[in-house]
């Protein structure tokens, strides 16, 4: 599976229903050019979509819709468990607090 072709596919999905700011808006382009021809995992592609369009400055930014996208992501990519509330809750938390590639990293190696 092409995981870097995925994760594009499923923001412009969720990114493409009308929202501003969308990820075209937030680099979407340059966020594959980067990452293009890397071999990454989905939780690496996950760590990296959460820093780049959800963090400015170790905070939370408000693009919800980055977030949609990576947990879809991680759902087609089978990595969710069935029941993913607290995984979802866990997410939040760590999103409030001063958030690190680190502690992302921590939470997608718990799931």
């Amino acid at each position: 599976m092409d995981y870097l072709r995925t994760f594009m596919r499923i923001a412009v999905q969720v990114g493409g229903q009308g929202s501003r700011p969308n990820f075209r808006d937030r680099g979407l382009r340059d966020f594959e050019l980067e990452r293009r021809g890397k071999r990454l995992s989905p939780q690496g592609i996950a760590r990296d979509a959460l820093v780049y369009f959800c963090l400015e400055e170790g905070r939370f930014n408000g693009f919800v819709l980055g977030i949609k996208a990576v947990l879809q992501f991680l759902s087609e990519c089978k990595i969710l468990p069935a029941d993913p509330r607290q995984v979802y809750q866990d997410l939040g938390e760590i999103l409030k607090a001063h958030c690190t590639p680190e502690m992302i990293q921590r939470w997608l190696d718990s799931l």
